[in-house]
């Protein structure tokens, strides 16, 4: 199956169910809340730039919360994001008031996308304009973020298998039409593939093998084998964290053939989270 970078489809293979999506935004928002219990909310997260621990669980409470407003209002247009109620604590809160906010919104988004059938139309900045792509959306940005916490603790992100290769098909499915792609895909080169190759034990059938191939107007991508000019092999969860900026590609799980400039400007102009 092809994918074009420029405009995905909605029927992208997806390795997790709904049930499972949501599983990941509570395990994700505990992980975040827990963080922010144990540690100073200053600790630097050295994946996100110049956030710290308070930034980051703030930025992913406040994203739960806009998209529970979507999904609960049935928004067909864009929100208006001064109208959510977001529910701060007060200005002087310590850590503590902060982490149950994240449980507590967390526990509303699960709660109202339990709810909702996820094929009700609603907005989305994503071509799949249903509830389902808030679900997966929120799974993956959640797990993402969990994990910023975790490597800025100096811990290995927890995250399974299934879950990584559900990652890399949504990234690839959306980032097309991620607000900063118009000005990233300028910077990707014009021609040429790179290969991403699961190695992990067990791969569901027809998972696990990415082909990205770049073009004057983006990428498009398909599942399965194929020669790239630049080719990673790893671990699914490896993987993962190289395609959203959080592995180097020198890392000792992941092995790199090819033209690594390649891959190089694939890699800082991939993110979504």
């Amino acid at each position: 199956m092809d994918h074009t970078g420029a405009m995905t489809r909605n029927d992208d293979p997806q390795a997790l169910g709904a049930a499972e999506q949501l599983a990941a935004i509570e395990r994700g928002a505990e992980r975040l809340a827990a963080t922010l219990d144990l540690s100073p909310p200053g600790t630097p997260v050295v994946t996100c730039g110049e956030w710290d621990l308070a930034k980051l669980v703030r930025h992913t409470g406040l994203t739960h919360r806009w998209a529970a407003a979507i999904v609960a209002e049935r928004l067909t247009d864009p929100p208006d994001t001064t109208a959510i109620d977001l529910g701060f604590p007060d200005r002087d809160a310590g850590a503590g008031p902060w982490a149950e906010w994240m449980r507590q919104g967390a526990r509303r988004l699960v709660e109202l996308f339990s709810a909702t059938p996820q094929d009700t139309p609603v907005w989305s900045w994503g071509r799949d304009q249903r509830v389902a792509f808030w679900s997966r959306r929120m799974a993956h940005e959640t797990t993402m973020h969990a994990a910023d916490a975790a490597l800025a603790l100096g811990q290995q992100p927890e995250i399974s298998m299934a879950l990584a290769l559900d990652g890399l098909d949504e990234l690839l499915a959306n980032l097309a039409r991620g607000r900063a792609f118009a000005a990233r895909h300028e910077k990707f080169p014009r021609s040429g593939t790179v290969h991403l190759h699961a190695t992990d034990d067990h791969l569901p059938e027809g998972t696990g093998e990415w082909m990205i191939e770049f073009r004057p107007d983006g990428y498009t991508w398909a599942h399965g084998h194929g020669k790239g000019d630049a080719a990673v092999k790893g671990p699914a969860v490896a993987l993962e964290l190289l395609a959203y900026g959080r592995m180097s590609p020198d890392d000792h799980r992941v092995q790199v053939f090819g033209d690594a400039d390649a891959l190089g400007c694939w890699l800082a102009n991939s993110q979504l989270a």
